[in-house]
């Protein structure tokens, strides 16, 4: 077994996955799940918290704001109709 842990800013660089988005994840983490301990800034994550976040990623829906392009696409299909 790994004895690992892991800082936020460490699994970010690991999954690619970037800080705001590990943030918000992180407030969904219950004491059930058993991959942190600690509180604050001395929060730490064992390694299967790398797979959590991993599959957590997955299941989200890609966020930000659209392209100009495809926005300028979907306002000219919804003006033809």
């Amino acid at each position: 077994m790994n004895h690992e842990t892991f800082t936020l800013s460490q699994i970010s660089q690991v999954t690619g996955i970037s800080m705001p988005t590990l943030i918000k994840y992180k407030k969904e983490i219950t004491e059930t799940d058993g991959i942190s301990w600690g509180a604050g800034r001395k929060m730490r994550f064992n390694f299967g918290a790398l797979s959590w976040f991993k599959s957590r990623r997955a299941k989200s829906l890609p966020g930000g704001r659209p392209s100009k392009r495809k926005r300028e696409a979907l306002v000219a299909r919804i003006t033809k109709t």
